[in-house]
């Protein structure tokens, strides 16, 4: 079990700048009324807007330089599958993950369109690991992942959304998982 465990901890951290990118467009919207534009509402939906970009990137870039700052820490340095050599390259890779996170989701938002599903309706497994999808993809140019991190980060960071999905709609803070 403890291996499990290290593994989880280990893919969050790794991840923790897409999951910030993800999470952020929410609470964007209730605390930072402008930018609410819709980027492309025929294709995407209303709800993806240029003020989600900002607030998931900038997000993303917070996380990676607060990672960047403890990143010599020993607790860290075993859980870090990346060793963050310089900020500007652990700022780079947090920039990395937050855009694949945005563009996953993104995509999944456009293939909903296609498929007649209104924004905001609840499309699952696809709303809780679009994100994830994307940035495996990305992890992948910068260190190789096995076929079961691979999984497990899809799982977990799934699992993780829907939960964190499931307390937004509890709080208020959306309308649908």
């Amino acid at each position: 079990m403890i291996p499990l465990l290290n593994t989880a901890i280990e893919l969050t951290w790794l991840f923790l700048p897409g999951i910030a990118a993800n999470l952020a467009p929410v609470f964007a919207t209730h605390f930072w009324p402008a930018r609410s534009r819709p980027i492309w509402e025929s294709g995407l939906g209303k709800n993806k807007t240029w003020r989600g970009i900002l607030a998931g990137l900038g997000a993303a870039i917070l996380v990676g330089a607060a990672q960047f700052t403890v990143a010599d820490l020993p607790q860290v340095l075993l859980i870090s599958l990346i060793p963050a050599t310089t900020a500007q390259a652990a700022i780079g890779l947090a920039l990395a993950l937050g855009a694949a996170a945005l563009f996953g989701d993104a995509v999944e938002s456009y293939i909903k369109r296609r498929r007649g599903k209104e924004a905001g309706h609840s499309w699952l497994p696809w709303d809780q690991i679009d994100f994830a999808i994307s940035m495996v993809v990305v992890v992948m140019f910068v260190t190789p992942l096995s076929p079961i991190k691979i999984i497990i980060a899809i799982a977990l960071l799934g699992v993780g959304s829907y939960i964190a999905s499931s307390v937004g709609v509890v709080l208020g803070l959306k309308r649908t998982l």
